[in-house]
């Protein structure tokens, strides 16, 4: 995937773990022997806009009591082709907790 891709899509829940995911992939183009520079990075970004600081963490926070740990799973086992590692379809997590998702799973 990333020995001919110019620039890539990342999605992650803070900047921490977005330095991270960068530095994984530019290893990864400097691998091929590209300079790991030349791959563009395009965050992925969620703003919430209020007319005070308050409004707009509410409005956060509204968001938030809206997710779906499974939902996100299953989103992701879905992209991906295949079930999270070390897990078959079929298999159950009572509870996960990834980041701020926390959800139950059942295979799909």
């Amino acid at each position: 995937m990333l020995q001919h891709a110019e620039a890539v899509f990342i999605m992650q829940p803070n900047p921490k773990t977005a330095a991270l995911k960068v530095a994984e992939y530019r290893n990864k183009v400097a691998q091929f022997g590209r300079d790991p520079r030349s791959l563009k990075v395009i965050p992925g970004l969620m703003i919430f806009l209020g007319n005070t600081e308050k409004e707009a963490n509410e409005k956060y926070e509204y968001w938030h009591s809206l997710a779906d740990g499974e939902a996100a799973l299953t989103f992701s086992a879905s992209n991906c082709g295949k079930p999270p590692p070390g897990l078959g379809w079929r298999n159950r997590i009572d509870w996960v907790a990834r980041g701020r998702l926390t959800g139950r799973f059942e295979g799909v």
